[in-house]
């Protein structure tokens, strides 16, 4: 169970530094493109951790 706290606490955080990375990348932007860009990174995010949780499954035989 720790694993998986780590691994959302893990997101939360990158999430935080991804909105600053892009903010910073893209100075000139408006908010909602780095909010965008940044909601279409997790989300890949979110889509390849639940493939993981997905393999990890027992499977039926």
């Amino acid at each position: 169970m720790g694993k998986w706290i780590s691994m959302f606490l893990m997101m939360i955080i990158i999430s935080i530094l991804l909105f600053f990375l892009v903010g910073a990348l893209l100075e000139d932007a408006q908010p909602t493109d780095i909010v965008t860009i940044v909601i279409s990174l997790q989300c890949s995010l979110i889509i390849t951790l639940l493939i993981a949780i997905l393999e990890k499954l027992p499977k039926k035989k």
